[in-house]
């Protein structure tokens, strides 16, 4: 994973993979990882410029896997995009602070306003197709 890359992690594939194609055909390069313990492994062996993590999820929940982001040093500054679909206020009591939050289900434009707001615009010479 280049250090340009989206992590998409989702236990439901089809959210997840979706998010992937989105972001994607809007110019960034994006991976999906179905959990959060997957997730750690594909960022320690090259890191991501971005996490769009899902909240609830089995084997590593979106904030254990924010807090063991957190722990490593070449980690801790990568932004966090946590989506939940519970609102926003319950998932955030917990006390930990993530970079952007959504609340499924979004809209495609939600997600890469997100997105744009915590990296940018996609590289350049990346094409850029309609939705």
């Amino acid at each position: 994973m280049s250090t340009k890359e989206i992590l998409v992690v989702d236990d439901e594939p089809d959210i997840g993979e979706a998010a992937v194609y989105l972001l994607r055909r809007a110019g960034y390069a994006a991976q999906y990882a179905p959990n959060g313990e997957l997730a750690l492994q594909k960022l320690r062996q090259s890191p991501a410029a971005l996490v769009l993590t899902d909240y609830m999820m089995p084997v590593m929940d979106g904030f254990q896997l924010l807090r063991a982001l957190r722990e490593r040093e070449e980690m801790a500054r990568v932004p966090v995009l946590m989506v939940s679909a519970l609102p926003e206020e319950v998932v955030l009591s917990r006390g930990e602070k993530v970079d952007a939050f959504l609340r499924k289900p979004f809209r495609a434009a939600q997600l890469l306003e997100s997105v744009r707001t915590l990296l940018g615009p996609p590289a350049q010479g990346r094409s850029s197709q309609p939705l």
